[in-house]
């Protein structure tokens, strides 16, 4: 039976025991000790679920490649992967996307919409993509650097008004450090404001940026001092992402949506990868929930819509579709002709290479056995989503969850066992006839 939201919120508390968790602290020196206590030990969990990044569980694909090459199907493995997170309550709907040497495409769907909604999430229902957003914020960067409007080089002081005061060191980051992630920023501001809301997002699943205006972002960047430039390191930074696309704002005087759009989705057909949901796409979204975050909740619950306003909205406030996503795929693979291909190719070149990864423009690469996969793994508030492909042999993976998960069980896996059952060069999976013992 299909309820609302607050019909379903109501019927997880009253099966919730939140009263029994709830701290009754009176007035007095005992108190603020006590006090000081509870928020030193929430402050060291919080701490460490801020550094917690995501992980890709690779399982050994061989039993899977055998089935493949023995007449196997892509949709037996993509339910081996994806079924057990619905059954066992990981995830509340999950869409998984294909596309094969042949430039075919194949979708699969499980799970609901939203916990209160039994609609299966379809090819068209729009989820949060996280720092996919990153990679086309990249993209675009690479595309204004192609027509001279910008250089790699260009740094942060060169482009923001003299009005506006900077640390030194802010000031001579360039474009190039904060689209690789070695600016020396950490993922978000190291400072009291961040971990508070951080702590409160920990119990609510609020928004953990809504402090961070531009005036703010300003503030801050005149305070931080950054590492000597060649001491620094690549560190993740979801602070610099905003700051990018904040500075593309600057630079080019358009917004960051409209200069996405106009450098590239539009020009690749990605009609529902969007900043900001109208009345039509926000009836087709697939609502988020609680997973591994917020930390302090159960999980499934629905959350909230994140705006994350003019300044963070270019490290993760995208939208997209499994169908977009394939779209943007076959384009990488160079299957269908776009105006911004030199562009793709250029943001796929890996700059520098990490013990267990490499970091090209908006991509990261992982070599496992004989190949290179590119992928992305964002998480947005409520959403996971992952994309994945394999130059050589032409195979692409696509997958959105509307749970915020950190591990990726289902793309890195399907993406791995597609690319050991293709052989580079063929359209068509190469079918081994089952050995005969003597």
């Amino acid at each position: 039976m299909r309820v609302n939201e607050t019909e379903w919120r109501a019927r997880v508390a009253r099966r919730t025991p939140y009263g029994k968790y709830r701290l009754s602290i009176r007035r007095g020196p005992f108190s603020r000790l006590l006090k000081i206590g509870v928020v030193a030990v929430v402050g060291g969990l919080a701490s460490a679920c801020h550094t917690t990044l995501s992980h890709r569980i690779i399982y050994d694909p061989t039993p899977a490649v055998e089935r493949l090459r023995r007449n196997g199907t892509i949709e037996t493995e993509v339910d081996a992967l994806a079924k057990p997170l619905i059954e066992k309550h990981e995830s509340v709907g999950i869409v998984v996307g294909v596309l094969t040497p042949d430039g075919k495409t194949q979708v699969f769907s499980y799970g609901q919409r939203a916990a209160y909604d039994p609609t299966p999430p379809t090819t068209n229902t729009l989820f949060a993509v996280g720092s996919v957003t990153k990679m086309l914020v990249a993209a675009t960067l690479a595309r204004l650097v192609e027509e001279g409007a910008v250089r790699y080089e260009d740094t942060v002081r060169s482009i923001v008004p003299p009005s506006i005061p900077l640390s030194k060191s802010v000031g001579e980051t360039t474009l190039y450090q904060l689209v690789t992630h070695t600016s020396g920023l950490k993922r978000e501001p190291a400072n009291l404001e961040s971990f508070l809301h951080l702590v409160r997002y920990l119990f609510t699943g609020q928004n953990v940026y809504d402090y961070l205006t531009r005036d703010y972002l300003y503030h801050y960047l005149n305070e931080c001092h950054l590492p000597p430039a060649k001491l620094r390191r690549y560190e993740y930074s979801n602070v610099g992402g905003g700051l990018l696309g904040n500075l593309l704002e600057l630079k080019t005087g358009m917004s960051l949506p409209n200069l996405v759009a106009e450098k590239v989705t539009i020009p690749l057909g990605l009609s529902d990868t969007v900043f900001y949901l109208n009345d039509e796409r926000r009836e087709r979204r697939a609502v988020g929930h609680s997973g591994d975050e917020p930390l302090f909740m159960p999980r499934n619950i629905p959350q909230p819509i994140w705006d994350l306003g003019e300044v963070m909205r270019g490290a993760g406030g995208m939208w997209s579709t499994v169908d977009d996503l394939l779209i943007l795929a076959k384009a990488e693979l160079g299957m269908i002709e776009n105006p911004v291909a030199t562009t793709m190719d250029a943001c796929r070149k890996v700059q520098f290479e990490l013990p267990d990864e490499g970091i090209a423009l908006g991509w990261r690469t992982n070599r496992i056995d004989d190949h290179l996969l590119y992928y992305i793994h964002g998480v947005m508030n409520g959403h996971t989503a992952y994309i994945g492909l394999n130059e050589k042999t032409s195979v692409a993976v696509v997958v959105l969850c509307n749970n915020f998960n950190w591990d990726d069980k289902v793309g890195h896996n399907l993406l791995l066992r597609l690319s050991s059952a293709y052989t580079p060069g063929h359209t068509q999976l190469i079918f081994e006839a089952p050995k005969i013992s003597d």
